[in-house]
């Protein structure tokens, strides 16, 4: 079966912590398809991400950075949604905070992680299902694109029809094969 080599994927991550920045590292070292870029905290991811486009935006909120005081406001979510509306949310959370993270799902996060020994399993995952989903819907458009440029072709060719027959070059009963060019 051939396979095709993957886009380049942006995942940007806010993460104060600089231990688990190189855990993730390590982790995803062998995915090369996928970008990662870290900030400090929202304010950052902010400014630094301004007219990018990533394919998700990963949360810690247990870590969410030293000038929020480690505090994490679920309104963030709606913050981060607001500047990049196209992007996918994960939240990643201690499971004493998985109440919070269940929170941030209405608010527009896609999917929260409970920090533990597979986290990052669950984390591949979710990023493997992104990327097919992102795929199909990337198919969807082409697929209604294409279907687009088919009706207003067909449109044309009937409006041409229309024309002719008024102009007199078409009579009722012509046959369809000289009409298809047989």
């Amino acid at each position: 079966m051939l396979t095709l080599a993957k886009d380049s994927r942006d995942i940007f991550i806010v993460e104060s912590d600089k231990k688990n920045r190189s855990e993730i590292e390590d982790t995803f070292r062998h995915k090369n398809h996928w970008n990662f870029s870290y900030f400090p905290d929202l304010n950052g991811l902010v400014s630094g991400g301004k007219g990018e486009k990533p394919m998700v935006i990963i949360i810690d909120i247990q870590h969410f950075g030293l000038e929020e005081n480690n505090n994490f406001n679920i309104g963030n979510i709606e913050k981060i949604k607001n500047s990049f509306p196209d992007t996918e949310i994960l939240v990643f959370a201690d499971p004493e905070l998985e109440a919070m993270a269940a929170a941030c799902l209405p608010l527009g996060a896609l999917d929260y992680i409970i920090v533990n020994p597979h986290q990052f399993i669950k984390l591949e995952y979710e990023l493997l299902w992104l990327e097919g989903v992102l795929e199909e819907r990337k198919e969807s458009r082409n697929f209604i694109r294409k279907l687009i440029i088919l009706l207003v072709f067909m449109a044309f060719l009937i409006a041409l029809m229309v024309v002719l027959y008024e102009m007199g070059y078409l009579k009722e009963g012509t046959d369809p094969n000289i009409l298809m060019g047989v």
